[in-house]
């Protein structure tokens, strides 16, 4: 068995060495100023040269600054409007989510999610003074038990983000096959 290991090692080697993977005329690595011979011929190796690596810092992660709502805005999630009442397998779910905000907010994160936690997507929006609409849209999983749902009614849930969830709400859908 050790036979067969060291020669098949050597002619993994030699096809290494044939395809120019790997070179006879690399030196293998010697104390300075050894002295090989290489087809009959002398060589003197190099004195080694110390490697001194470079300072290395490493940067602090940047810290997100953390959103804060201004002191007594209000935010809540008004309704979340489906365009149907019952859907199928790999139907688009299309819904509204209504946000009442008493005050501007940028970068506001909606993120939709459930349906056995299948669903999970969500929109950057930039909430006006009074009322906004967030859109989505959401292509249902089959509706069998390979997919992991089945027919009846799945929960959408709605968290509006900055910072920390500011509000939420839910709603069932009835997903048929």
């Amino acid at each position: 068995m050790r036979v067969f290991c060291l020669t098949a090692g050597f002619v993994v080697l030699a096809l290494l060495m044939a395809s120019g993977c790997i070179s006879s005329a690399v030196p293998a690595a010697k104390a300075p100023g050894v002295t090989m011979k290489d087809a009959g011929a002398a060589e003197t190796l190099p004195e080694a040269v110390d490697y001194v690596p470079e300072e290395i810092t490493v940067e602090e992660p940047v810290k997100e600054m953390a959103k804060e709502l201004p002191e007594g805005a209000l935010v809540s999630v008004t309704g979340i409007e489906t365009d149907k009442d019952v859907y199928h397998s790999r139907e688009l779910l299309s819904f509204n989510v209504t946000i009442d905000s008493s005050v501007a907010l940028d970068d506001v994160t909606v993120r939709a999610s459930g349906i056995s936690g299948k669903m999970d997507i969500a929109e950057m929006a930039s909430l006006a003074e009074g009322e906004n609409v967030v859109e989505f849209e959401y292509t249902l999983p089959s509706c069998n038990r390979c997919s992991g749902i089945s027919p009846g009614d799945h929960e959408v849930s709605v968290h509006l983000v900055y910072g920390d969830v500011i509000a939420e709400d839910s709603i069932a859908i009835e997903i048929q096959q």
